[in-house]
């Protein structure tokens, strides 16, 4: 990965030789299955959280429920990397 090379990133090594960086995404929902924003958290890669929380977004659109009641509602999901 570019940002592990050049000093960005900072992935621990696994015992046996992988990298893993598992980001999870809170999702805000609005009453109507708009998607109001999406969070990253706890990433040791700012590009990565930054990619993570588009595709989040992406895939969530037009797939979303909205939460019980007339407030947006709060989800998380996440996604792990692995290489």
């Amino acid at each position: 990965m570019r940002e592990q090379r050049d000093g960005r990133c900072n992935v621990p090594v696994a015992d046996d030789g992988h990298r893993e960086i598992n980001v999870k995404v809170a999702v805000l929902v609005a009453t109507g299955g708009e998607i109001l924003a999406t969070i990253p958290a706890d990433v040791v890669c700012p590009s990565v959280e930054a990619y993570t929380a588009e595709t989040v977004r992406r895939i969530s659109e037009g797939i979303a429920v909205a939460g019980p009641g007339p407030e947006p509602s709060w989800f998380r999901t996440r996604i792990l990397y692995s290489w």
